[in-house]
C-alpha cells in the first residue's frame, strides 16, 4: 500500500468498514492493550496501582485475547482462507475459551474470585 493510513480509511478518506479494516482495527486495539499490560507487567506498578486496580487492568489479557481471534478469524476471511485452516483455528480457538471458562468456575467455587 501507498500509505498505512489505508489500513484503516479508504483512498476516499472514509473509515474502512470491510473484514479488511475492521481486522486491522482488532489488531490495533489489541496491540494498544498489550501495551498497557507490558507498561504495567513489573513490581514497580503493581506497589503503584495496588493488587485490585492492578489485576483489573491485567485482565485486560482477556479482551487483547479475544481481540487476537477476532483479528484472525477476519483476516481468514480477508485471505480466503482453505476450509480446513478455518475449522482447526476455529476449534482451537474453541477449545480455549473452554478451558478458560473451566478455570474460571472452578476458581470461583474456590472461593479465590476477589
Amino acid at each position: 500500500m501507498k500509505s498505512w493510513m489505508l489500513y484503516f480509511v479508504t483512498n476516499a478518506g472514509v473509515l474502512r468498514t470491510d473484514f479488511f479494516g475492521l481486522a486491522n482495527y482488532s489488531g490495533l486495539a489489541a496491540v494498544l492493550i498489550v501495551v498497557v499490560l507490558l507498561t504495567t507487567s513489573n513490581d514497580f506498578s503493581l506497589s503503584i496501582l495496588k493488587g485490585k486496580r492492578w489485576k483489573a487492568i491485567q485482565r485486560g489479557n482477556y479482551v487483547f485475547a479475544a481481540l487476537v481471534t477476532l483479528h484472525a478469524f477476519l483476516y481468514i476471511g480477508v485471505e480466503k482462507r482453505l476450509m480446513p485452516f478455518v475449522f482447526i483455528f476455529g476449534a482451537l480457538a474453541i477449545w480455549i475459551l473452554v478451558i478458560q471458562v473451566i478455570g474460571f468456575q472452578k476458581r470461583r467455587k474456590s472461593g479465590m474470585e476477589e
